[in-house]
């Protein structure tokens, strides 16, 4: 009895960790150590932001992380389950928001959520009750009906998260979720990652914006020329103000 208690504990404490990187490294051609060891973690109800200028790494980790691309060396967990062992597993376990916003355009919005929905084992009475909190929470009554090559860039997005988001994944990644949005849909955005996390995801989010990175993030992730500078909870990275210096410094360095 005690070595299953002992047991149970323990894969509860690992099933807290929803996503591990571990020494992570890609090359492309031409580009040498894009991704040199890279090693972080995301835990069950945190938010983590994923910052760095243009080039850092931030696009080929992700990639990396939902298997849009095969890392070099190094292995990948989700929810305790090997990438390269369990790939359908883990994309199972899986919400991603591309930064280019690929949607089926012929398709009512709800039509695509239908479609979505259809991947994974969600019941129609969970998936509509899924679908009518999001398209409140959203905002998007008047327009879920309606073809998306009508909708905003806002619209889209939204409609992304909603995608990404209806089989209640275990682990959501995000790629420049805020880019190009309206302070009202980057708030009704906000309102929902914090809904995801209180349900217990793990979310990592790529963004430029350091004021919404400092703003929701339990933990920021700084990663530079495919390096890991920082890896700490944000109100010690905000308390030595480090985040800031850092990003201009490098900045300044390539205009240089």
């Amino acid at each position: 009895f005690i070595q299953h208690l002992s047991l149970y504990s323990r894969q509860m404490k690992e099933n807290t960790n929803m996503l591990s990187v571990n020494e992570v490294s890609k090359s492309y051609p031409g580009k040498e150590n894009a991704l040199k060891e890279v090693s972080f973690q995301v835990d069950a109800g945190e938010i983590c932001g994923l910052v760095g200028n243009n080039g850092a790494g931030k696009s080929s980790i992700i990639r990396c992380i939902v298997g849009a691309q095969e890392a070099d060396a190094g292995e990948i967990f989700i929810n305790g389950k090997s990438l390269k062992k369990e790939s359908v597993l883990c994309k199972a376990e899986l919400g991603y928001i591309p930064d280019n916003q690929a949607v089926y355009h012929y398709l009512t919005g709800r039509q695509y959520l239908d479609l979505i929905s259809s991947f994974y084992d969600i019941s129609k009475a969970a998936k509509e009750e899924r679908i009518a909190n999001l398209v409140y929470m959203l905002q998007m009554e008047d327009v879920i009906h309606k073809p998306v090559s009508a909708y905003s860039r806002g619209m889209k997005q939204k409609l992304l998260i909603m995608a990404a988001i209806i089989h209640e994944p275990n682990l959501i990644v995000m790629d420049e979720p805020f880019t190009g949005l309206d302070p009202s849909t980057v708030e009704q955005l906000i309102k929902v990652i914090n809904a995801e996390r209180e349900r217990g995801a793990g979310i990592l989010f790529s963004s430029h914006m350091l004021d919404i990175v400092t703003r929701i993030s339990d933990k920021v992730v700084v990663i530079k020329n495919g390096n890991i500078l920082i890896d700490d909870e944000i109100a010690n990275v905000n308390h030595s103000g480090c985040l800031q210096k850092l990003l201009v410094g490098e900045s300044n360095e390539s205009a240089e």
